[in-house]
């Protein structure tokens, strides 16, 4: 009996699943590494909140703390507190999460296109600067990313075969998408707009997708109260300026651009830095090849990536917003598109040498989000556990605190001294003068932070001075980089993330 082929093709199988497994292992320690050393951020405290305000079912059906996304991560997020509060804690659910996505990017890779793209982009994915920033925080990114990874697959492969059982795990997962971030919606939307452009051969399952699609609703209309709340009351769910970041003037053309760049690079490298430049230029190369090979090779694929991409991307920019984060859910497609690329050059040593050019621009990105260099949105970076720290040694018990942009972070750091409360106001600083003229022995602390409240900060300090005497100030996060990025943005930045003044009486 002739045994070689199927033996070939075990060893082959044996081959793809022990490098998916080296480098799914690789994507969660990159994840895992270092996981509490930074501070929470704002999102990842109004994500802790939401959580813990989820009582009963009326309560998982709100809107809390600011949030304006629906609840279902927040519920998983409340179950995984009895694990921990702490920073590495809290953020390795979003980490199992981010791993388990890598692995999904595997099996679209293969059934959309072949085992070795889906192991290529499974490897972009697990070195990408821009996943690891948003798949390390105590957000719901990593798990939509994981829930569309999946729920292409299952789509593609109900499409394919038919089977009544793929639709069903289709439906299942798209409904629980739905139930994690509003932005599941523009993912529908793609896959419709695939099945409709080729209709002539989908036109038999016309019966299964409505169904589908009936109950991926069903399941929507339990957080169309949250929804509809939050559209009549939008101020309640706008953290500082209403403005988006970044701004820029042909905003048209370069926030489209500016998504490709963070997907390639990440938002730790700033868009004029010489790696910066030469890298995000290979990859756009890359990109462009890899789209020329699929248009020629898989015009199926090539159309199902492509309107995934251009479909998401347009509703939202009409519907929501296209700050890259609220797109983390594409950024597998694109490295679709770039691993084709790497995978067009005709010999495997230049495929080696190109992905070793990649890997350059990468590699450093990765390190300054480790040693939190050349952020584009620094209140990710802004050390709030140091600050505290800085204010609960010198405090005294009596003391006031005016935290302009801070107060949600500063509190929930000094909270963690037990028999340590200090009264703490946020941008209505002048309420803090019946505070101050309770005791004369009181001092009053101003702590800054916010560029979108550059304004506010600077009439407290005003304001403080005309009534105190300025007895210390510590600077905390220099930001060399900030006039630079006042430029290329067109918005506010400052030189020093976070300011503490300490004011004393006259």
């Amino acid at each position: 009996m002739d045994i070689s082929v199927p033996l070939g093709k075990s060893t082959d199988r044996a081959v793809q699943m022990g490098t998916l497994a080296g480098i799914t292992l690789l994507g969660g320690a990159l994840r895992v590494y270092d996981l509490g050393a930074k501070s929470y951020w704002v999102d990842e405290l109004i994500s802790l909140c939401h959580a813990r305000a989820i009582q009963d079912v009326s309560s998982f059906l709100m809107a809390h703390c600011g949030n304006a996304h629906p609840p279902l991560y927040f519920l998983i997020l409340k179950g995984w507190l009895v694990f921990g509060e702490g920073e590495f804690a809290t953020r390795l659910l979003s980490v199992i999460f981010a791993t388990a996505a890598i692995l999904a990017a595997f099996l679209l890779g293969r059934e959309l296109l072949d085992p070795r793209t889906g192991l290529l982009t499974s490897f972009l994915m697990a070195v990408s600067p821009f996943l690891l920033q948003y798949d390390r925080e105590v957000r719901m990114y990593s798990l939509l990313t994981l829930l569309t990874l999946l729920s292409f697959y299952w789509f593609i492969k109900a499409l394919r075969t038919g089977r009544g059982v793929y639709w069903a795990f289709y439906t299942a997962l798209s409904a629980v998408s739905l139930c994690v971030h509003y932005h599941a919606l523009l993912v529908l939307a793609s896959e419709w707009a695939f099945f409709f452009a080729g209709f002539k051969a989908h036109r038999h399952l016309i019966r299964n997708a409505a169904l589908s699609q009936i109950a991926i609703a069903a399941v929507g209309v339990w957080w169309l109260p949250a929804l509809r709340f939050q559209i009549q009351h939008p101020a309640l769910f706008t953290i500082g300026s209403p403005d988006k970041f970044p701004v820029f003037t042909l905003a048209w053309l370069a926030k489209p651009l500016y998504v490709l760049y963070a997907f390639s690079l990440g938002q730790t490298l700033l868009p004029w830095n010489p790696a910066a430049i030469a890298g995000s230029l290979l990859i756009a190369v890359l990109a462009l090849i890899g789209a020329r090979r699929l248009w020629q090779a898989n015009r199926q694929a090539f159309l199902f990536i492509g309107l995934s991409l251009v479909v998401s991307f347009l509703m939202a920019a009409w519907v929501s917003d296209t700050m890259p984060r609220y797109l983390v859910f594409l950024a597998p497609l694109y490295y679709f598109v770039v691993a084709r690329g790497l995978l067009a050059a005709p010999r495997r040593d230049v495929q080696a040498g190109v992905l070793c050019l990649f890997l350059i621009p990468v590699s450093l990105s990765d390190s300054n989000y480790y040693r939190n260099r050349e952020f584009h949105i620094l209140a990710q970076a802004d050390p709030w556990r140091q600050v505290s720290e800085h204010i609960h040694l010198n405090a005294r018990p009596m003391d006031c605190v005016v935290a302009i942009g801070a107060a949600m972070p500063l509190g929930h750091y000094l909270d963690h001294f037990q028999g340590f409360t200090l009264p703490t106001y946020d941008v209505e600083f002048q309420k803090i003068q019946p505070c101050m003229d309770a005791d004369k022995t009181r001092r009053l602390w101003v702590v800054t932070s916010d560029s979108n409240l550059a304004p506010v900060s600077d009439q407290a300090r005003a304001w403080a001075g005309e009534r105190y005497r300025l007895l210390d100030e510590k600077k905390f996060f220099e930001d060399r980089d900030a006039a630079a990025k006042a430029r290329f943005f067109r918005k506010n930045f400052l030189r020093y993330r976070i300011i503490v003044s300490l004011y004393g009486s006259s």
